[in-house]
C-alpha cells in the first residue's frame, strides 16, 4: 500500500549526455534501492519499483530540471530521503530539489 509519492527534480550532466532514458532509470531505481529506502512495488508477476519520470530527453541533451516521482510504502522525512539518496548517487545525476 503506497503511503506518501514524493516528487523531485534532479539533474542530467554533460558526462551523461549520451546515456539512454532507459539507463538513467535503471540508474535511478539503483541508487533508491541502496539507499533502502522503503519502496512501493507493483502487483503482478513481476514488480518494479513504482517511480514516475516526465518525458525522456532526447539523446545527446542535457537538463537542470529533470521530474521524478518516487512512491514509498511508510513516511520519510525528505531531509532524510535526500541524505540517505546523496550518498548513492554522482553530481552527474543528482537531486536538485
Amino acid at each position: 500500500m503506497s503511503i506518501q509519492r514524493i516528487r523531485v527534480w534532479f539533474r542530467k550532466s554533460e558526462r551523461l549526455r549520451y546515456i539512454s532514458h532507459l539507463d538513467v532509470l535503471r540508474s535511478w531505481e539503483r541508487s533508491l534501492r541502496r539507499a533502502g529506502l522503503p519502496l512501493s512495488y507493483s502487483q503482478g508477476f513481476t514488480p518494479h519499483p513504482k517511480l514516475a519520470f516526465g518525458s525522456p530527453l532526447p539523446m545527446g541533451f542535457i537538463s537542470e530540471g529533470e521530474v521524478m516521482d518516487v512512491t514509498l510504502d511508510e513516511r520519510v522525512e525528505f531531509a532524510e530521503f535526500e541524505s540517505r539518496l546523496a550518498v548513492e548517487t554522482t553530481e552527474d545525476l543528482a537531486l536538485l530539489r
